[in-house]
C-alpha cells in the first residue's frame, strides 16, 4: 500500500512531467524487481521521449501498466529474458515488454486482474493494450497512447 501511494504521490508532482523522469524511474524498478531473479533484461528508448511532457495521468498509468508486466515477466513467466521498448513514433507512445518465458494461454490467464487491470488503465488515457502470448514462445504487451 505504501508502495502504490508513493507511486501516486510520484505521478502528481509537476517535476515530473518530462518523460525523463518517467524513464528513470522505469529503469530503478524494473533493475529491483528483475536482478534479484537472475532475469536479464534491456532497455531501449527511441525518439525524443526524455523531452516529452506527460500529464499525471498518462504518467501514472503508464508507469502502473509497466509495473504490472515488469511484476508479472517476474513472477509467472521463467523466463530469462526481457526486453523493453519505449519509443516515441509521430504522435504515439509505444510501450512494449517481451519476455521470453514460457508463456500462456491467453484464455485460461483470465483468471486475474492483471490483464484486465491493465486494459483499463490504458483506456483512462486513450491507449490500446495488446497483449501476445504462446505457449513455450513468451509474453508480449504493447501499449500505445496517443500524445497530443
Amino acid at each position: 500500500m505504501m508502495e502504490n501511494m508513493s507511486d501516486i504521490v510520484w505521478s502528481i508532482n509537476p517535476k515530473n512531467d518530462l518523460a525523463e523522469q518517467m524513464v528513470f524511474k522505469m529503469k530503478e524498478f524494473v533493475a529491483e524487481i528483475l536482478e534479484p531473479t537472475g532475469i536479464d533484461y534491456s532497455f531501449h528508448v527511441e525518439g525524443s521521449v526524455d523531452m516529452l511532457k506527460l500529464d499525471s495521468e498518462k504518467r501514472k498509468n503508464l508507469f502502473l501498466i509497466f509495473k504490472e508486466a515488469i511484476n508479472n515477466a517476474a513472477k509467472y513467466s521463467e523466463g530469462t529474458n526481457v526486453t523493453i521498448n519505449l519509443l516515441l513514433q509521430k504522435n504515439h507512445l509505444h510501450l512494449e515488454v517481451i519476455d521470453n518465458g514460457k508463456g500462456f494461454n491467453i484464455e485460461e490467464g483470465k483468471r486475474g486482474n492483471g490483464l484486465s487491470n491493465m486494459k483499463d488503465r490504458a483506456a483512462a488515457i486513450a491507449g490500446a493494450l495488446q497483449h501476445n502470448s504462446e505457449l513455450g514462445k513468451g509474453t508480449r504487451i504493447l501499449l500505445t497512447v496517443p500524445i497530443t
